[in-house]
């Protein structure tokens, strides 16, 4: 997306907590984020630090939140909304709880994307 917009979020995963970290990616933020694909333009990504490595790093992992324009990334994701819809039997705010408690964020980067190549 030329001329988009990425948040990029890095997460510290506390030891021993990265399986769970990812099961709560796969199994419960990316149903939000194919919806939010549909409905809103946006796209996501997760990913894991394979190098450098160790407790010392600020983050081990990250997610980007891909927005298609500057208004897109001010409007954000209409989370209660779409997680009602991909989960509707399961509870926000227990997830985002376990989220806070496997993982720290601390730092959360905008950038500007000037050139997108696909092949």
């Amino acid at each position: 997306m030329k001329g988009g917009y990425a948040r990029i979020n890095h997460d510290k995963v506390k030891p021993g907590k990265m399986p769970e970290w990812v099961r709560t990616q796969t199994e419960g933020w990316k149903p939000l984020a194919e919806l939010a694909a549909k409905e809103h333009g946006t796209a996501w990504r997760s990913a894991t630090l394979m190098m450098p490595a160790g407790e010392a790093l600020p983050y081990n992992a990250m997610t980007v939140d891909l927005f298609p324009s500057w208004e897109a990334l001010g409007k954000g994701i209409p989370t209660r909304a779409l997680w009602n819809k991909a989960h509707p039997n399961r509870d926000i705010t227990a997830h985002f709880n376990q989220q806070e408690a496997i993982r720290e964020r601390p730092r959360v980067d905008v950038v500007r994307l000037i050139e997108v190549l696909r092949k």
